[in-house]
């Protein structure tokens, strides 16, 4: 049989071959939609990681900072403890030591007494006599010097401490050999 609509399938066969493309053509639209879809979907997912990652990385630094802060502030506390510790230990010490030398010096006094109580001696005190001494020459009068403060009167000759002991103990007014 002759084919009697030969202009009819030739038509049939473009439609079919164009709407083929155009099926092509959507499916590649729409999986290129579905990944464009897809990376929006990745990209908003990483933003939200990304924030909730310095979210947590802040909270982890202000913990910290608190945290040294908090360490700053008791070391700072424990070191004044224990400069006040050593100011009350060097009081102390200084306070034992001024009782021990005031201790001492009681002790000096009392053996000092003690000696001074002992029975007296003769005590033979040699002067020389000099010619200078005999007859006195009159001094000249000194100028007061304002700047200057007066000068204490000279105590007569006094026995020291020590010399004392050594009268007591030895008969002599000094401890000096001549």
């Amino acid at each position: 049989m002759p084919n009697i609509f030969p202009q009819c399938r030739l038509s049939q066969t473009r439609i079919k071959h164009v709407m083929n493309e155009r099926r092509v053509a959507y499916e590649g639209a729409y999986d290129l939609a579905n990944e464009q879809h897809e990376a929006r979907q990745q990209a908003k997912l990483e933003t939200a990681i990304l924030q909730q990652q310095q979210a947590e990385y802040k909270e982890e630094r202000r913990v910290y900072h608190e945290s040294q802060v908090r360490g700053r502030r008791t070391l700072k506390a424990f070191k004044l403890h224990k400069a006040q510790e050593a100011r009350e230990a060097a009081e102390r010490a200084a306070a034992e030591a001024m009782t021990l030398a005031a201790e001492k010096a009681q002790e000096a006094l009392a053996t000092e007494a003690e000696a001074t109580q002992t029975p007296a001696v003769n005590v033979v005190v040699e002067v020389e006599e000099t010619k200078a001494a005999a007859t006195p020459e009159p001094e000249a009068p000194e100028v007061a010097n304002p700047t200057q403060e007066p000068e204490a009167p000279a105590p007569h000759k006094a026995l020291k401490p020590e010399d004392s002991v050594a009268a007591g103990l030895f008969g002599t007014g000094s401890s000096k050999r001549k």
